[in-house]
Protein backbone atom coordinates (compact mmCIF):
# COMPACT_ATOMS: atom_id res chain seq x y z
CA UNK A 1 0.00 0.00 0.00
CA UNK A 2 1.44 3.27 -0.94
CA UNK A 3 1.71 6.33 1.09
CA UNK A 4 -0.04 9.48 -0.09
CA UNK A 5 2.77 11.91 -0.65
CA UNK A 6 0.32 14.63 -2.46
CA UNK A 7 -3.30 15.58 -1.40
CA UNK A 8 -5.36 17.49 -3.73
CA UNK A 9 -8.01 19.37 -2.32
CA UNK A 10 -10.99 18.38 -4.22
CA UNK A 11 -10.87 22.04 -5.85
CA UNK A 12 -9.55 24.62 -7.86
CA UNK A 13 -6.96 23.94 -10.62
CA UNK A 14 -5.09 20.45 -10.21
CA UNK A 15 -2.02 20.27 -11.65
CA UNK A 16 0.05 17.37 -13.29
CA UNK A 17 1.68 17.22 -9.84
CA UNK A 18 4.80 16.83 -8.16
CA UNK A 19 7.58 13.98 -7.90
CA UNK A 20 8.24 11.60 -5.24
CA UNK A 21 10.07 13.36 -2.28
CA UNK A 22 12.40 10.13 -2.26
CA UNK A 23 13.75 11.53 -5.77
CA UNK A 24 14.89 14.97 -4.67
CA UNK A 25 16.37 12.72 -1.45
CA UNK A 26 18.35 10.58 -3.39
CA UNK A 27 19.82 12.94 -5.79
CA UNK A 28 20.85 15.70 -2.87
CA UNK A 29 22.47 12.14 -1.23
CA UNK A 30 24.03 11.51 -4.82
CA UNK A 31 25.60 15.03 -5.37
CA UNK A 32 26.52 14.74 -1.70
CA UNK A 33 28.70 11.92 -2.72
CA UNK A 34 29.91 13.07 -5.46
CA UNK A 35 31.24 16.41 -3.75
CA UNK A 36 33.34 14.57 -1.12
CA UNK A 37 34.53 11.31 -3.67
CA UNK A 38 32.52 8.65 -2.07
CA UNK A 39 33.47 8.80 1.18
CA UNK A 40 30.62 8.64 3.60
CA UNK A 41 32.44 9.41 6.54
CA UNK A 42 33.51 13.04 4.99
CA UNK A 43 31.72 16.31 5.84
CA UNK A 44 31.83 19.29 3.97
CA UNK A 45 30.79 23.12 4.77
CA UNK A 46 27.16 24.11 4.49
CA UNK A 47 27.36 26.95 2.41
CA UNK A 48 30.40 24.50 -0.61
CA UNK A 49 27.09 22.33 -0.31
CA UNK A 50 24.61 24.72 -1.15
CA UNK A 51 26.52 26.20 -4.11
CA UNK A 52 27.44 22.79 -5.39
CA UNK A 53 23.80 21.96 -5.59
CA UNK A 54 22.82 25.24 -7.35
CA UNK A 55 25.30 24.83 -9.94
CA UNK A 56 23.51 21.18 -10.67
CA UNK A 57 20.07 22.85 -11.43
CA UNK A 58 19.64 23.07 -14.45
CA UNK A 59 21.17 25.93 -15.83
CA UNK A 60 18.17 27.22 -18.28
CA UNK A 61 15.47 27.10 -15.48
CA UNK A 62 16.81 30.31 -13.68
CA UNK A 63 13.54 30.55 -11.79
CA UNK A 64 14.09 27.05 -10.23
CA UNK A 65 17.19 28.11 -9.15
CA UNK A 66 15.62 30.94 -7.29
CA UNK A 67 13.38 28.42 -5.93
CA UNK A 68 16.24 26.57 -4.17
CA UNK A 69 18.05 29.34 -3.42
CA UNK A 70 15.53 30.92 -1.00
CA UNK A 71 15.12 27.21 0.47
CA UNK A 72 18.34 26.31 1.18
CA UNK A 73 20.07 29.72 2.02
CA UNK A 74 17.30 32.58 2.71
CA UNK A 75 14.80 29.88 4.27
CA UNK A 76 17.79 27.79 6.16
CA UNK A 77 15.70 24.67 5.10
CA UNK A 78 18.61 22.05 6.03
CA UNK A 79 18.78 23.75 9.37
CA UNK A 80 21.56 26.19 10.88
CA UNK A 81 24.57 24.38 10.53
CA UNK A 82 28.09 24.62 9.76
CA UNK A 83 28.77 21.86 8.03
CA UNK A 84 26.60 19.21 6.11
CA UNK A 85 27.42 15.21 6.38
CA UNK A 86 25.12 11.75 5.37
CA UNK A 87 23.51 11.64 8.37
CA UNK A 88 22.23 14.93 8.51
CA UNK A 89 20.58 14.35 5.23
CA UNK A 90 19.40 10.99 5.93
CA UNK A 91 17.72 12.65 9.22
CA UNK A 92 16.32 15.20 7.50
CA UNK A 93 12.31 14.93 7.99
CA UNK A 94 9.51 14.14 5.04
CA UNK A 95 8.34 17.92 5.01
CA UNK A 96 12.02 18.89 3.96
CA UNK A 97 12.12 17.06 1.45
CA UNK A 98 8.71 18.14 0.19
CA UNK A 99 9.56 21.36 0.23
CA UNK A 100 12.43 20.61 -2.36
CA UNK A 101 10.27 18.85 -3.96
CA UNK A 102 7.47 21.51 -4.48
CA UNK A 103 10.63 23.83 -5.87
CA UNK A 104 11.95 21.36 -8.35
CA UNK A 105 8.90 19.86 -10.13
CA UNK A 106 7.36 22.90 -11.70
CA UNK A 107 6.85 21.97 -15.06
CA UNK A 108 4.71 23.29 -18.34
CA UNK A 109 2.38 20.18 -18.09
CA UNK A 110 1.29 22.34 -14.81
CA UNK A 111 0.81 25.95 -16.22
CA UNK A 112 -2.53 26.66 -17.17
CA UNK A 113 -2.05 27.65 -20.16
CA UNK A 114 0.14 24.67 -21.07
CA UNK A 115 -1.97 24.00 -24.43
CA UNK A 116 -0.38 27.02 -26.01
CA UNK A 117 2.82 25.22 -25.89
CA UNK A 118 1.81 22.00 -27.54
CA UNK A 119 -0.20 23.12 -29.88
CA UNK A 120 0.90 25.39 -32.93
CA UNK A 121 -1.05 28.01 -34.70
CA UNK A 122 -1.11 26.05 -38.17
CA UNK A 123 -2.63 23.48 -36.52
CA UNK A 124 -5.48 25.07 -35.21
CA UNK A 125 -5.59 27.40 -38.81
CA UNK A 126 -5.69 24.45 -40.33
CA UNK A 127 -8.22 22.22 -38.39
CA UNK A 128 -10.38 25.43 -38.57
CA UNK A 129 -9.87 25.47 -42.40
CA UNK A 130 -11.37 22.59 -42.73
CA UNK A 131 -14.15 22.96 -40.41
CA UNK A 132 -15.64 26.15 -42.22
CA UNK A 133 -15.05 24.50 -45.73
CA UNK A 134 -18.56 23.99 -46.30
CA UNK A 135 -19.30 27.85 -44.75
CA UNK A 136 -19.88 28.59 -41.10
CA UNK A 137 -19.99 26.72 -38.05
CA UNK A 138 -21.80 26.91 -34.71
CA UNK A 139 -20.03 27.37 -31.26
CA UNK A 140 -20.32 23.64 -30.35
CA UNK A 141 -18.78 22.63 -33.85
CA UNK A 142 -15.85 25.06 -33.38
CA UNK A 143 -15.30 23.88 -29.70
CA UNK A 144 -15.29 20.22 -30.63
CA UNK A 145 -12.81 21.09 -33.76
CA UNK A 146 -10.75 22.17 -31.40
CA UNK A 147 -10.85 19.81 -28.40
CA UNK A 148 -10.32 17.66 -31.30
CA UNK A 149 -6.22 18.79 -31.02
CA UNK A 150 -6.50 18.49 -27.43
CA UNK A 151 -7.25 22.19 -26.21
CA UNK A 152 -9.27 22.81 -23.12
CA UNK A 153 -12.93 23.93 -23.51
CA UNK A 154 -11.82 27.18 -21.47
CA UNK A 155 -9.47 28.47 -24.10
CA UNK A 156 -12.10 27.16 -27.33
CA UNK A 157 -14.56 29.49 -25.51
CA UNK A 158 -12.06 32.31 -25.71
CA UNK A 159 -10.95 31.58 -28.83
CA UNK A 160 -14.75 31.87 -30.03
CA UNK A 161 -15.26 35.31 -28.66
CA UNK A 162 -12.56 36.37 -30.11
CA UNK A 163 -12.88 35.12 -33.44
CA UNK A 164 -16.78 35.32 -34.12
CA UNK A 165 -18.33 38.30 -35.51
CA UNK A 166 -21.75 37.65 -34.70
CA UNK A 167 -21.51 35.85 -31.81
CA UNK A 168 -23.28 32.57 -32.68
CA UNK A 169 -20.55 31.86 -35.54
CA UNK A 170 -17.16 31.80 -37.08
CA UNK A 171 -16.53 31.50 -40.94
CA UNK A 172 -13.29 30.71 -42.71
CA UNK A 173 -13.53 34.96 -43.09
CA UNK A 174 -13.32 35.37 -39.17
CA UNK A 175 -10.17 32.79 -38.94
CA UNK A 176 -8.05 34.17 -41.99
CA UNK A 177 -9.26 38.28 -40.72
CA UNK A 178 -8.29 37.53 -37.30
CA UNK A 179 -4.83 35.79 -37.88
CA UNK A 180 -2.96 37.73 -34.76
CA UNK A 181 -5.36 35.82 -32.12
CA UNK A 182 -3.26 32.40 -32.84
CA UNK A 183 -0.15 33.81 -32.49
CA UNK A 184 -0.39 32.56 -28.45
CA UNK A 185 -0.09 29.32 -29.87
CA UNK A 186 3.37 27.13 -30.35
CA UNK A 187 5.31 29.19 -27.79
CA UNK A 188 8.78 27.98 -26.12
CA UNK A 189 8.79 27.35 -22.53
CA UNK A 190 11.43 28.20 -20.54
CA UNK A 191 10.05 25.28 -17.86
CA UNK A 192 10.19 27.67 -15.01
CA UNK A 193 9.66 31.38 -15.56
CA UNK A 194 7.43 33.59 -12.22
CA UNK A 195 4.62 34.42 -14.57
CA UNK A 196 3.59 30.55 -14.49
CA UNK A 197 2.90 30.82 -10.74
CA UNK A 198 0.93 33.77 -11.31
CA UNK A 199 -0.98 32.13 -13.61
CA UNK A 200 -1.39 28.84 -11.45
CA UNK A 201 -3.14 31.53 -8.85
CA UNK A 202 -4.91 33.29 -11.16
CA UNK A 203 -6.48 30.37 -12.63
CA UNK A 204 -7.05 28.96 -8.79
CA UNK A 205 -9.07 32.20 -7.88
CA UNK A 206 -11.44 32.08 -10.84
CA UNK A 207 -12.15 28.57 -10.32
CA UNK A 208 -12.65 28.77 -6.60
CA UNK A 209 -15.00 31.76 -7.17
CA UNK A 210 -16.66 29.78 -10.18
CA UNK A 211 -17.11 27.20 -7.63
CA UNK A 212 -18.72 29.61 -5.02
CA UNK A 213 -21.33 30.78 -7.60
CA UNK A 214 -22.59 27.84 -9.00
CA UNK A 215 -22.94 27.04 -4.81
CA UNK A 216 -24.93 30.14 -4.35
CA UNK A 217 -27.26 29.08 -7.68
CA UNK A 218 -28.34 25.95 -5.93
CA UNK A 219 -28.78 26.97 -2.79
CA UNK A 220 -30.91 29.88 -3.99
CA UNK A 221 -34.21 29.11 -3.06
CA UNK A 222 -37.00 28.84 -5.85
CA UNK A 223 -39.78 31.71 -6.02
Amino acid sequence: EAKVQWKYQGQGIMSMGNSDPSDIKETMVEEFLSLVKQDVSARVRLADYIAHILEEVEEDVPYIREQFQAELVEKELLGEVEYVDLALLESLSEAVWKRLTAAYSFDPSNDPDAEFYYIYKHQVVGALKDATYYGAINKDIFLRTYRDLSGSLRVGRQLFQKLSSDGSSVTWYDVRSRDAVFDVFGKEHDRGDQHMFERNEQMKRRAEQELRDSLKLLQKPEL
